[in-house]
């Protein structure tokens, strides 16, 4: 056996030291300890994390709500809050069977709704003529007539086909 291998490590030489350069290797870079500060504190990440979990579970319960009846209740009650609006708009050309017409075609929508025999998509044509008739805040005999029409087309119950 050799000696160097057998020398005890107290008399071993210290290791090589090497000289100070105005540069550092990308090796020293990357194997010397971090030395900056972290750009933002640590509960950034946790709250925003926190916060995106929080995000995707009101997303997940609106869809749950949505797909359970949820926008027909909230077309009712929007139904229902024009119909009450709509009473103060009316022009002085709309005669009271007709008022009375158009709110009995009102209440037998929002009941169809409520029971689901009425399907959302038969509500487009009534919700874009609505808007169009009390966009004015005024409703006249020809825009009376035109939502009887829309909401009678949309209450017209159809048997699916098979």
């Amino acid at each position: 056996m050799s000696e160097g291998t057998l020398t005890p490590p107290e008399t071993q030489q210290p290791p090589h030291t090497p000289p100070h350069r105005s540069f550092r290797f990308p090796a020293d870079y990357y194997s010397a300890p971090v030395e900056a500060r972290p750009l933002f504190p640590r509960w950034v990440p946790i709250g925003c994390g926190i916060t995106a979990a929080v995000i995707i579970a009101v997303l997940f319960l609106g869809g749950m709500f949505a797909s359970h009846g949820g926008v027909g209740r909230v077309m009712d009650m929007l139904l229902g809050t024009m119909q009450r609006e709509m009473v103060t708009m009316y022009s002085a050309d709309v005669p009271p069977d007709s008022r009375k017409a158009l709110e009995t075609e009102m209440d037998n929508l929002r009941t169809g709704i409520r029971t689901e025999r009425v399907p959302l998509a038969k509500l487009d044509p009534v919700m874009s003529t609505l808007r169009e008739a009390i966009s004015d805040q005024k409703l006249t005999n020809d825009e009376v007539m035109q939502l009887r029409t829309k909401i009678r087309e949309a209450n017209t119950v159809t048997t699916p086909k098979r």
